[in-house]
């Protein structure tokens, strides 16, 4: 599996004052996502500064406030950041900042993220989300404060593992945690709320939770195979909510290919055709000369034990390769058709 990894972080940083310098970590690659957690013993936000992006905040309590921030490394980073709250001076401003490798590395690299306002209790859970496919790392980034003794979190619920928590005893207190969940495929269950004791009392706390996107797939998420025969019959099968991979290694060749709703398709071709469309479902126009493709089978969902269709499959100098399919009704998962297509040229 080629999941996110979260490597470290560069310890907790505070100050009874308007702004807190966090450190960043020790080691810093370029495209490592760099996350902070920020908190204020106040319902006050956080300035975002340049080259960071805003994940999400609360500020509704007037006892603490959360901002998240992620930011793509250059791998030149070191010292600290300076991140400023809007109060003049507070009772306690903390943050730590957190790094992770192996993130899709252009772009926005997280999804799905769920931000639970600030509550009181002598416990702490997050929101449930979702992963949009395989292999994400959840992350899940609670805070706490409060003007007694830290002990920190503990008692975290499965699937997720606690990677690091600590105190800080300046100011009002606080304590800081991430906790991670592997999600090898978008069947898994959501990222689900969790709970684990805080402290004796109630204290006050607030949470972020999203879903970190990989930079590639590994072979074990996808399935494939390939054909090696000119103008080749191939199979191609589908399931709701899994991933799929497509290859082709020869002249004018079709290749064999599996695809989901809601999931992504990778492939190569060393094929003459210019792979340039598909006529149904969802994928109608789109471009398959190379890359990363969608490809929703759901709209075609054949309901007869067989059934056919046209599909237009590429082109060369010579014209339009256009397959008569010929789909049999195989299996069901998770309650969605499973089915084999024959591709006649």
């Amino acid at each position: 599996m080629a999941y996110p990894v979260y490597e470290d972080n560069g310890g907790i940083a505070a100050a009874t004052d308007d702004f807190v310098d966090v450190p960043y970590p020790g080691t810093i690659n370029a495209d490592d996502i760099l996350i902070v957690s920020l908190m204020d013993a106040d319902n006050d936000s956080f300035a975002v500064p340049s080259g960071w992006t805003l994940i999400g905040e609360s500020t509704a309590h007037a006892n603490l406030s959360g901002s998240w921030m992620w930011k793509r490394a250059t791998g030149g980073e070191s010292g600290t950041e300076r991140f400023t709250s809007a109060l003049t001076a507070g009772s306690l401003v903390a943050g730590v900042m957190f790094r992770f490798s192996g993130c899709v590395g252009s772009g926005t690299p997280l999804e799905e993220v769920v931000v639970r306002s600030t509550l009181q209790r002598t416990f702490y859970s997050w929101d449930s989300t979702a992963t949009l496919g395989p292999e994400r790392l959840g992350v899940a980034l609670p805070i706490v404060e409060d003007d007694v003794t830290m002990i920190g979190f503990y008692g975290i619920g499965s699937p997720w593992s606690q990677q690091w928590t600590d105190v800080t005893t300046a100011g009002s207190n606080a304590a800081f945690e991430i906790a991670t969940n592997q999600v090898a495929t978008a069947t898994d269950p959501l990222l689900g709320a969790t709970s684990a004791t805080v402290e004796e009392t109630n204290e006050f706390y607030t949470s972020c939770v999203f879903a970190l996107i990989p930079a590639v797939l590994s072979s074990s998420s996808s399935s494939s195979s390939s054909s090696s025969s000119s103008k080749s019959s191939s199979s191609l099968s589908s399931s709701s909510k899994s991933s799929s991979s497509e290859s082709s290694s020869s002249s004018k060749s079709s290749s064999s290919k599996s695809s989901s709703s809601k999931s992504s398709s990778s492939k190569s071709s060393s094929s003459s055709i210019s792979w340039t469309e598909e006529t149904f479902g969802e994928n109608t126009g789109d471009d398959y000369s190379g890359g990363t493709e969608d490809c929703h089978m759901d709209e075609q969902n054949p309901t007869a034990q067989e059934d056919t269709n046209d599909l237009l499959v590429g082109e060369d100098a010579g014209g339009l390769y256009t397959a008569w399919v010929k789909f049999h009704i195989t299996d069901k998962i998770y309650g969605a058709n499973v089915w084999k297509a024959e591709f006649h040229f």
